[in-house]
């Protein structure tokens, strides 16, 4: 008579897989979570361009003087308030992304948001020329801040705050 020999996987076998399932299971899970950062610092970056590149637009079309809006169900926009183009929204900003703060300075005037929250405030009218600061920090650093030029100090246009920063937002 032939015996019936029933074939199984041993102990080891079963843990040698788990072991190697687990190992797969980080390594996925660490490259996620470096893609949403890098996600949430670019879409950081493109809000802070836009507010700029709004700023400058209303100034070239004859805007003298802007104002940032921020009513609950538009978000924050950038709008002028006198001269051409009265208004006008350049730029509209609704929410910032979590783990991220936005500051807008226009003039001597700050208002801030924090990712999922509204605005601090508004800056009623203010001259066109009087200056203007846009930023994103978070991730427990500056993220990305574009200016004018007008405060001390400082070469206008946009920059991230480290050249490791600016790869990570191209």
């Amino acid at each position: 008579m032939q015996e019936l020999k029933q074939k199984a996987f041993t102990l080891v076998e079963m843990l040698v897989v788990v072991a190697i399932i687990g190992i797969l299971t980080t390594i996925v899970v660490v490259s996620v979570a470096g893609g949403r950062k890098k996600a949430l610092a670019t879409k950081a970056k493109a809000d802070m361009m836009e507010l700029s590149k709004g700023y400058e637009m209303a100034a070239s079309e004859g805007c003298r003087t802007i104002k940032f809006d921020t009513a609950a169900t538009t978000g924050g926009s950038l709008t002028c308030a006198s001269g051409t183009g009265t208004d006008k929204i350049y730029a509209n900003i609704k929410s910032a992304p979590q783990g991220i703060t936005y500051s807008v300075t226009i003039g001597s005037t700050t208002v801030t948001m924090l990712a999922d929250a509204a605005w601090s405030g508004n800056i009623p009218a203010a001259t066109i020329n009087s200056g203007y600061t846009f930023s994103a920090t978070g991730f427990s650093t500056g993220i990305f801040t574009c200016n004018d030029g007008s405060t001390t100090g400082t070469v206008p246009g946009c920059s991230c705050d480290t050249k490791d920063r600016c790869e990570e937002v191209k």
